[in-house]
């Protein structure tokens, strides 16, 4: 073999193995970044999960902050299913021709299977949160009045609430209806992560801590101007 034939075997086998390092790689990121068959049947379950619904219920009481469910159900929306990928598909192109992956443009932090995952569990803490939030409410003053007011059904509705602080099951109209008419007397104000930081950002940083105490009350002072501090409930948005 000529030394020009030798130099061209060489780089050959090179690119050959590079080309098989990819395809590992690719496979490896594609496995990460897509939902296998069980997944996405888990997905499908999650979807339909009895705590999903719950959440929807409840996120028709003004207090609670529903956005933040809304963020879930985006975040479970967007993962992606794809079980055809295989190394022959590789060969011929870059990318897998099925779901268009990326490495990339896809940040991928943690595997798919595994925030499916995070999503399960947040479905229980979120439900733990929203009672909690509820249940602490109900206990305040301001709402004591509006308790009374409740049709005698309604008002057992709650007070069996309180003292089991557990949601009823199931989860009907009447109790939803009664919880919003008890809170109706609070307002929610919403506060949005991004302004709460352009708040406390506003005239610069560094910053000593007792200015930054001036620029939060300042912040705060805005968001309750025309309410009733004890009646307002700050609820932070994403």
């Amino acid at each position: 073999m000529t030394v020009i034939g030798k130099i061209s075997a060489a780089i050959h086998r090179i690119l050959t193995e590079l080309k098989q390092e990819y395809v590992r790689y690719y496979i490896d990121q594609h496995a990460r970044a897509r939902l296998g068959v069980n997944d996405e049947k888990r997905k499908t379950k999650l979807m339909q999960d009895p705590r999903m619904e719950t959440l929807k219920k409840l996120s028709t009481i003004d207090l609670l902050p529903r956005q933040q469910l809304v963020e879930l159900q985006n975040r479970l929306a967007a993962l992606k299913t794809c079980t055809q990928l295989t190394g022959q598909d590789l060969q011929a192109s870059a990318v897998c021709p099925h779901c268009q992956f990326r490495p990339g443009e896809e940040r991928i932090q943690a595997s798919a299977s595994s925030l499916l995952n995070a999503i399960d569990q947040e479905l229980d803490q979120m439900i733990e949160q929203w009672t909690e939030s509820l249940l602490s409410n109900l206990e305040d003053p301001s709402t004591e009045q509006n308790l009374e007011l409740l049709g005698s059904e309604r008002k057992n509705m709650v007070h069996t609430f309180m003292q089991k602080k557990e949601l009823p099951e199931p989860l009907d109209q009447d109790f939803l209806q009664a919880m919003q008419e008890v809170l109706s007397g609070l307002s929610k104000v919403e506060v949005s992560l991004d302004s709460l930081r352009q708040a406390l950002e506003s005239g610069g940083s560094p910053v000593t801590p007792t200015e930054m105490k001036k620029r939060f009350e300042s912040y705060l002072e805005q968001l309750l101007r025309g309410k009733e501090p004890d009646k307002v409930r700050i609820v932070l948005e994403g």
